[in-house]
């Protein structure tokens, strides 16, 4: 839910800020599924570089994804499952929701 926190000098109405812990809650899925990549990467023995080609994706991206900056796409998903040979239900379970 956002909060008002009233005005600002020289901008026309209210501003509504997101409530943060609201925030941090509706992240949960991402630090799950971050935490959940890192997990299964590291126990398979596979550095994010490794990863990222064959999943033909940058490594940037994957220490995004990992650091829960990101919010992969389905066909994303498909993809680094399919390198890590994992259903995508083993990514998020491997974290914390």
């Amino acid at each position: 839910m956002a909060e008002i926190y009233g005005e600002l000098p020289g901008w026309r109405g209210l501003v509504i800020l997101a409530n943060m812990s609201n925030a941090k809650k509706d992240n949960m899925p991402l630090r799950g599924l971050g935490e959940g990549l890192r997990k299964i990467r590291k126990r398979k023995g596979m550095s994010q570089e490794t990863l990222a080609l064959d999943a033909g994706l940058s490594r940037a991206y994957v220490g995004k994804l990992e650091a829960s900056m990101v919010n992969a796409s389905v066909l994303t998903l498909w993809k680094i499952c399919r390198v890590l040979g994992v259903k995508l239900s083993e990514l998020f379970a491997s974290g914390k929701l």
